[in-house]
């Protein structure tokens, strides 16, 4: 299990939600170092910390939506840069 200090720090965090957002930053890495060739242009990696109860909503809504969570932050950030 891979291990991160500043989450393990936080109080607010169950063992459960903490072992979840290391799984889930290491999910991330991965997309992102093992990467195919195809890709034209490099993206950029955000770590965003979110509460455990925001982040519990965004897997539901990308449940719901039947997508990744990836896919619906991306989503979700696009349909709001779109707006005026």
């Amino acid at each position: 299990m891979a291990y991160c200090a500043r989450i393990d720090a936080n109080p607010t965090f169950s063992d459960d939600n903490k072992a979840e957002r290391v799984r889930h930053f290491a999910s991330n890495l991965a997309d992102f170092i093992y990467r195919g060739p195809n890709n034209i242009e490099e993206d950029i990696l955000v770590d965003v910390p979110l509460p455990p109860p925001l982040y519990d909503r965004l897997r539901h809504a990308a449940e719901k939506a039947n997508i990744s969570d990836k896919a619906w932050i991306d989503q979700a950030i696009r349909s709001q840069l779109a707006k005026p």
